[in-house]
């Protein structure tokens, strides 16, 4: 029997446990037959809140860094959420089919997904409504998904889909409150995101850290754009001088750092206030 029509079998099971406590066991236990998963990941987007993760089975580099540097703000970075911020339709999405060209060389790469131990990653976008979604994700260590095994996961995605939308609809139901301090770091971080240097830079440049923070090179940076790579270079040196860094992995580490100075209640430049208590105790030292 071939593996959709292994997955076709256990399709029985996945749809009778639909709301139901056992949807979830079922669910997992009709996608492994597909290829011989070493990562799975189920987790819920949810526009004004932070992820919620609904099951998850990863190797140990990746737990720890899903955990270390992903729920704590990183997940902002990825190519999936951004897909789904930016209206991606439902779909199986390889993780390398989505990423900007030269990925690999940016600082997001390098602090989060090159420590991940993840080979081969790829998932399905289920959108619920407008303002939440289900991310299934499958990841291989040691190898790439075959030609074979992409074609049935592509195949099965009307039903992988349509299944998940029908049991967690009503997810969105369940967001916390404005008060739940989760809630509220989500928003203080999708707030620095989009206001991240403007107070200091022009508006070219501002553009341009965004797109460096969401993992885009310089040469990425210069499609989007349609500019040449020599003035995204030019831009970005101004930016490094203005910011008083030297690299992009100094620029994403200052992003971190001054998310705490974002207020979820307006739209100012967290760097501005980190930059003015930065000074001021710089200023405290030197007396």
């Amino acid at each position: 029997m071939s593996q959709t029509g292994i997955w076709l079998e256990r399709f029985g099971r996945v749809v009778r446990d639909l709301d139901s406590n056992r949807f979830l066991d079922s669910f997992i236990t009709a996608l492994k037959p597909v290829a011989p998963v070493e990562s799975l990941l189920i987790l819920v987007y949810r526009r004004p809140a932070p992820p919620v993760v609904l099951y998850e089975a990863m190797n140990s580099p990746e737990h720890d860094m899903f955990y270390e540097h992903y729920l704590k703000g990183g997940y902002v970075f990825s190519p999936y959420y951004r897909l789904w911020r930016n209206n991606g339709l439902n779909g199986f999405y390889l993780m390398r089919e989505i990423l900007p060209d030269d990925f690999t060389d940016t600082a997001v790469f390098k602090n989060y997904y090159m420590h991940t131990g993840l080979q081969d990653e790829g998932a399905y976008l289920i959108r619920l409504d407008e303002d939440n979604a289900v991310l299934v994700s499958v990841g291989l260590c040691h190898r790439n998904f075959t030609p074979d095994e992409l074609t049935v996961y592509r195949e099965i995605e009307p039903l992988v889909s349509g299944c998940a939308a029908r049991h967690w609809y009503r997810y969105g139901e369940f967001v916390p409150s404005g008060s739940d301090p989760g809630r509220q770091f989500h928003q203080r971080l999708e707030i620095a995101l989009d206001n991240f240097g403007n107070s200091l830079l022009s508006e070219r440049e501002a553009e341009i850290v965004q797109l460096f923070l969401k993992g885009y090179s310089n040469r990425s940076v210069a499609e989007r754009l349609n500019i040449a790579q020599g003035t995204v270079k030019n831009h970005r040196n101004n930016i490094y001088f203005k910011l008083d860094v030297n690299s992009q992995a100094e620029l994403f580490s200052l992003f971190i750092q001054s998310i705490s100075h974002g207020s979820a209640a307006d739209d100012a430049d967290p760097l501005a206030a980190f930059m003015k208590k930065a000074k001021v105790k710089s200023i405290r030292r030197a007396s």
